[in-house]
């Protein structure tokens, strides 16, 4: 039975990856609109795993009276403000909205509280597959968007470069997954490098971020590989990881040449790519211009500041009905700005407390796939606080699932008996010292 139980958590999680990542998919087959499908009861099923998770994780809470962690009391913290925030807003707008309202923030906490304490299974492991299914899911179809030269949804140009969003719509979002799928396939790379499949998986989805013209988290995760390299024992692995760092430079020259040869690509994305480091770019320069009016909105009163504007309605609650989304550019902003310090505050906690025990067990090596996982979870980190990550639901998933392995491996290093030599007498010195045996 306890075996079925967590056969069940890896269906359900893995099928609720599955159906977010095709939710484009899904939208185009039923023929709605993307504000239509947001509260379309069909396409609301994968909500069904993290609120199982949830009350799962909240009855073993209840039995056990305890925590463990920092972050799991910032983790509670921050699903009582959702809470209490869903209260509000159902008595304002409606039942309906109160529980989107909720689903906003508080929805994979759940998820977090459940995979970080059970040590029935390695979860870990589960989270490093998924980054790499959704690292192949949105590579396959952008390279076969620039093959056919064929958008399967959507395509955007700007500075006469083509972002190609596969079945996302987000080119945050399509970068993301690419990102922490290429970081999650190095560790198999470099756990054996003369497998062929690892290979393949890493090249096809290293093309896809590439094609994709996603310059943010190709950036982020450049910085998360030079991390790793940096931190890894010295050995012949974080050789190949230097190596691999700085040939993935390399190989984006190369690939851009060849394909703009071929008109795969025929744009100019190194480019493109280069202009994100600069503060002139459009892009950093409409972002920053969020942030001031982000700001000043935050500091508009006594209330916003303290308690914020309400969950989701800035963001999933304006969409779903039919207002307009304040864009912050910054999930790490938008927290503040719909919680206020109550909600924000807990949120940042969570994301430096992980970050500090990561840092703890990555110098204490316990598990060869920490740096890994700890290499994902600063690119997201990285992506949250310059784009609205956590608004996609996935995105989200992503956070909490990393955040929550992070400290599975903690727990499990805890439950690792530590091997003691044996314990021998030694003869005494002197004048009885013959007489010991």
């Amino acid at each position: 039975m306890r075996k079925l139980r967590m056969d069940l958590g890896v269906v359900a999680l893995t099928l609720a990856f599955l159906q977010l990542n095709f939710q484009l998919v899904l939208y185009s087959a039923l023929g709605l609109s993307v504000q239509d499908g947001a509260s379309h009861p069909l396409l609301l099923v994968w909500v069904v795993a993290p609120m199982l998770f949830l009350g799962v994780a909240l009855v073993r809470l209840a039995a056990t009276r305890r925590l463990t962690s920092v972050t799991e009391l910032a983790a509670l913290a921050l699903l009582l403000v959702c809470s209490v925030h869903a209260v509000f807003i159902s008595a304002s707008h409606g039942l309906n909205s109160g529980a989107f309202a909720f689903l906003t923030w508080a929805t994979w906490i759940g998820v977090f509280l459940y995979l970080s304490r059970d040590m029935s299974k390695d979860w870990p492991k589960l989270v490093m597959s998924l980054l790499i299914l959704g690292g192949i899911l949105n590579a396959v179809p952008i390279i076969y968007e620039s093959i056919t030269g064929t958008a399967l949804f959507k395509t955007a140009t700007i500075a006469d470069v083509t972002r190609r969003y596969g079945i996302n719509q987000s080119i945050s979002l399509v970068g993301l997954q690419l990102a922490l799928g290429i970081i999650a396939t190095c560790y198999y790379v470099m756990k054996d490098y003369k497998k062929i499949l690892p290979i393949l998986i890493l090249v096809i989805q290293i093309t896809g971020l590439i094609l994709s013209a996603s310059r943010g988290p190709l950036i982020y995760m450049s910085i998360s590989l030079v991390a790793i390299a940096t931190f890894l024992p010295k050995s012949p692995n974080r050789r190949v990881l230097v190596i691999f760092t700085v040939g993935l430079f390399v190989l984006s020259t190369v690939l851009y040449l060849l394909t703009a040869r071929v008109s795969l690509a025929g744009d100019d994305q190194l480019g493109f790519v280069l202009s994100a480091l600069t503060i002139s770019d459009a892009g950093n320069s409409e972002r920053l211009a969020y942030f001031a009016y982000a700001f000043d909105m935050w500091t508009a009163s006594a209330w916003t500041l303290i308690a914020g504007y309400g969950s989701g309605l800035l963001s999933l609650l304006a969409v779903r009905s039919g207002g307009v989304e304040l864009g912050a550019e910054s999930s790490a902003i938008k927290v503040l700005l719909e919680l206020g310090v109550l909600g924000a505050l807990p949120f940042y906690i969570v994301v430096a407390t992980t970050f500090r025990r990561g840092i703890q067990l990555w110098r204490s090596r316990v598990d060869d796939r920490l740096p890994y996982i700890m290499g994902a979870f600063i690119v997201i980190v990285l992506q949250l606080t310059f784009h609205e990550t956590l608004k996609a639901w996935v995105g989200a998933m992503y956070f909490w699932m990393l955040a929550a392995a992070i400290l599975h491996v903690g727990r499990a290093s805890r439950r690792v008996p530590q091997s003691r030599p044996p314990f021998t007498r030694r003869a005494r010195a002197g004048l009885h010292g013959a007489s010991a045996r």
